[in-house]
């Protein structure tokens, strides 16, 4: 009776737990709305990534972020059930998540600037950081610096290992390094992310974006004024090898951040 009883009090314990996270900073999320009130028509399905810094990356077929940055806020409200605001722009959505079990539930989302909702199911998984499968590696940066020719390349290389991606923060700095005292800094450089022959990534003026900023900070990267010619990317990256190609005439730092 003593065991049935134990048994019993754990089984209790263990549903009192329920299934909503406490975070879902770090995660891979899948929305999949399926019916929709008032105006327009239904969305279709998506997927990106929550950050640990609050800012939701949507995301493409391979795993890339794309530009268009959300700010978010997550907050627990019950054992089962959460409350998710993302903020783009002047614009806000907010979702009720009904967690039916461990990272699955089904959502309500409404709007700011209208009364549309729309109802679906999303998920969750947690992109690994520090466990069996990708462990802390002391490695956080890598950087190199030369001099261009017009036509030169500078070509840093990076490989990822383990089972699941990684995202990095790649940067051609070129005008900044004038305010460090370095002499024919390249004035437009221009970066492009190749794994093998294709092209993954690419960017020529990092646009001044406040997310970025705050990836530049996060990984102790020296802040870029937001009217600079310098380039820089934030991409997932899958394990294997990759190439970056740094161009344009003038004195040029590249660097590589590993952020997650």
């Amino acid at each position: 009776m003593a065991k049935l009883l134990l048994i019993l009090v754990t089984s209790s314990i263990a549903l009192a737990q329920g299934f909503a996270p406490e975070s879902i900073g770090n995660m891979i999320y899948n929305n999949i709305p399926t019916s929709l009130t008032g105006s327009g028509n239904l969305p279709e399905a998506s997927s990106g990534i929550y950050s640990s810094t609050g800012v939701a990356y949507q995301i493409n077929s391979k795993g890339a972020p794309l530009s268009s940055f959300a700010q978010y806020s997550y907050r627990k409200t019950s054992e089962n059930a959460a409350t998710l605001v993302e903020k783009m722009g002047s614009s806000e959505s907010t979702l009720v998540i009904t967690f039916t079990g461990p990272s699955v539930g089904n959502y309500m989302r409404t709007f700011s600037s209208s009364f549309t909702y729309i109802q679906g199911s999303i998920s969750f998984a947690l992109i690994p950081n520090t466990d069996a499968i990708r462990p802390e590696v002391p490695l956080t940066n890598i950087s190199a610096r030369a001099t261009l020719a017009v036509g030169q390349v500078l070509n840093p290389g990076f490989t990822v290992s383990g089972t699941v991606s990684r995202r990095v923060l790649i940067r051609a700095i070129g005008p900044t390094l004038a305010s460090f005292g370095v002499t024919g800094a390249a004035q437009s450089p221009t970066l492009a992310v190749f794994q093998g022959p294709s092209e993954v990534a690419t960017n020529s003026g990092w646009g001044g974006s406040s997310v970025m900023s705050e990836v530049f900070s996060s990984v102790g990267a020296f802040p870029l004024p937001s009217t600079s010619r310098d380039a820089a990317v934030v991409i997932s990256v899958r394990p294997g090898n990759y190439t970056v190609v740094v161009t344009g005439p003038g004195e040029v730092l590249a660097e590589i951040y590993f952020i997650e």
